[in-house]
């Protein structure tokens, strides 16, 4: 999760400490180190390990932190085979410096009109910015009753965009 003051999954799965990406954002660049980064996950039981946003609304001002961002994605890259960033919603500065660094962008949609004309500008900025095509997949999300969400087929028409997974 790299949104500081929106943390969900430390919630989600009943982890008390949370807060590890505040931890080395507000640490300078120069100070965030491998080890620094690495004693900031939380262990999972599934093996994962986690680094966890806190849910105070008050440090959402560390989002502005785009030296530390880099510095600490850059650590990250070294402590594993594979890095899952969460990166929220939109396109905020520290996500815009990031997308290099990005073998794989996963979008997630949900079978709604607004959600799809959301994605549809969300795609095109990323290409926009340099993201390749063939590099974003498109995953969509049923988090409601089928009936009252459009078939992946007619999804992924209106979006124009192949759908990778549902």
């Amino acid at each position: 999760e790299l949104t500081p003051g929106q943390g969900n999954l430390g919630l989600d799965l009943g982890v008390l400490a949370q807060g590890g990406l505040s931890n080395v954002l507000n640490a300078t660049p120069g100070d965030i180190s491998r080890a620094k980064v690495a004693d900031q996950l939380t262990p999972h039981t599934s093996g994962l390990k986690l680094l966890l946003a806190s849910n105070h609304p008050r440090e959402s001002h560390l989002s502005g932190q785009v030296s530390q961002y880099e510095t600490m994605v850059a650590r990250m890259s070294t402590l594993g085979k594979f890095v899952v960033l969460d990166l929220g919603d939109g396109l905020p500065p520290f996500v815009q410096s990031l997308l290099p660094l990005m073998r794989e962008i996963i979008v997630v949609v949900e079978g709604v009109e607004n959600t799809i004309t959301h994605t549809q500008a969300l795609i095109a900025d990323l290409i926009e910015l340099g993201m390749d095509k063939n590099r974003i997949y498109v995953v969509l999300n049923n988090r409601v009753r089928s009936e009252s969400q459009m078939p992946w087929a007619e999804v992924q028409q209106k979006l124009g965009h192949s759908i990778a997974a549902t």
